[in-house]
């Protein structure tokens, strides 16, 4: 049974090939395509446009310049309005009869131009004053310290001026003094290098602020010869010192007497002493010696002391023999004097 069952399924199966029933054949497997790279994007030929960039705005601020008194002149520029941090430079122009005299307001000082710097509003003002038109008024005018070769002169303005003097041998003068600047009311000027008893005529120059100037009148003045610069003195009554007296009262060394004297140097030059002399009133040299130091500057006292025996009277003398800076030699004489 079962080989019959076993022949009937090959019959079949025979009978359905041959009649073309289709059969199931394995397909090949196609060959691995290689895989295609995504292709790269063109770059886009579009810009894309920058952002707007925001400018600030500049903070303005406003320059007012006004004028006081209004007539009195101008400033350059007038003012305006001026972006922050602006530098701003005016210049105050005076009308004619006045003169700048300082800034006020957000300014200061006495300089005809400044430079604002506009971090703010600003107001500026500019005052002015009347020019000064009138000369300084010169008086009391003294000469003093004149000596063989220098002379001081003196004088007072009547408002602050500069110090100044012309001079010479004649009323043309031909030499002037260097010029002091320094605006004062009293003024002292030295002339030097003059020559001895000389008659000399000079006249003041001063000029005050605003640049007017005042010329005095001429004056005149004659210096001194050496000599008639020195004094000398003689100190009476003498001071008197005791001497040494025994138990019974007898005297064993006589009294002395010591005199004091001085010579004064008025002159402008230290001077040299050669020689003092002590002289009585019969012109009897009483004492004469040296001096250690041996010179006297100018303008002071050689001051001195000695011993004499013999008791001075009033008619007794000092001399001094001096020789000048030139090596000229004069004699001061002294006489006495009281020393009370």
């Amino acid at each position: 049974m079962k080989r019959r069952l076993l022949s009937i399924l090959v019959i079949g199966i025979f009978l359905l090939s041959a009649c073309g029933a289709p059969t199931t054949v394995p397909e090949e497997e196609a060959p691995p395509t290689e895989e295609t790279a995504p292709a790269e994007e063109a770059p886009s030929t579009e810009q894309t446009p920058p952002a707007e960039e925001t400018v600030p705005v500049p903070t303005i601020y406003t320059l007012s310049v006004s004028v006081s008194p209004s007539e009195a002149g101008s400033v350059s520029p007038s003012g305006g309005e001026y972006e922050e941090g602006t530098q701003v430079t005016l210049t105050a122009v005076p009308a004619s009869g006045y003169t700048f005299d300082y800034w006020g307001g957000n300014a200061s000082g006495s300089s005809t131009t400044i430079t604002i710097t506009m971090d703010s509003d600003k107001s500026v003002i500019a005052h002015f004053k009347a020019a000064d038109v009138t000369s300084p008024v010169i008086s009391e005018v003294d000469i003093s310290h004149i000596t063989e070769s220098n002379a001081t002169i003196n004088w007072v303005t009547d408002e602050p001026a500069t110090s100044q003097v012309e001079y010479g041998t004649t009323d043309a003068y031909g030499s002037t003094t260097s010029l002091n600047e320094e605006l004062a009311t009293s003024h002292s000027v030295t002339l030097t290098e003059l020559k001895p008893e000389t008659t000399y005529h000079f006249r003041i120059k001063s000029v005050d602020e605003a640049g007017n100037e005042a010329l005095s009148n001429d004056y005149t003045f004659s210096t001194k010869t050496t000599e008639e610069l020195f004094s000398a003195i003689l100190y009476y009554p003498p001071t008197t010192i005791g001497g040494i007296t025994t138990m019974d009262g007898e005297v064993v060394v006589p009294e002395m007497y010591m005199l004091h004297f001085e010579l004064f140097n008025g002159s402008s030059q230290t001077i040299t002493v050669t020689k003092v002399e002590i002289v009585d009133g019969r012109g009897k040299v009483q004492l004469s010696f040296s001096t250690t130091p041996d010179t006297v500057d100018a303008g002071t006292s050689f001051p001195l002391a000695n011993v004499v025996e013999t008791l001075p009277s009033e008619d007794w003398q000092v001399k001094w023999y001096c020789l000048d800076a030139n090596g000229v030699e004069f004699t001061v004489i002294g006489a006495c004097s009281s020393s009370d």
